[in-house]
């Protein structure tokens, strides 16, 4: 499963947004909440949560390439010695 999600970043981005959906929804619905509240509270607060989330995998994936590149460069030019 995480080589799919290494090949497909996006549907790693979708699941997230979908389960705090699903998520948000059940907990406003089993509360009593009106359901015009229930929709648009969650949409709302899915997509804040869900957008910080996403922002921050994105950056960790981005950093990490640039750690593995560097890490490799290094061990190259240990192993030329």
């Amino acid at each position: 499963m995480n080589d799919y999600f290494k090949k497909h970043p996006l549907m790693q981005d979708v699941l997230i947004l979908v389960i705090l959906l699903f998520f948000n929804i059940f907990f406003r619905w089993s509360r009593g909440y009106a359901w015009i509240d229930v929709w648009i509270f969650s949409i709302l607060s899915t997509v804040l949560i869900g957008g910080g989330v996403i922002m921050g995998i994105r950056w960790r994936r981005k950093y990490d390439e640039k750690n593995r590149a560097v890490k490799e460069k290094i061990d190259e030019l240990l192993k030329k010695d």
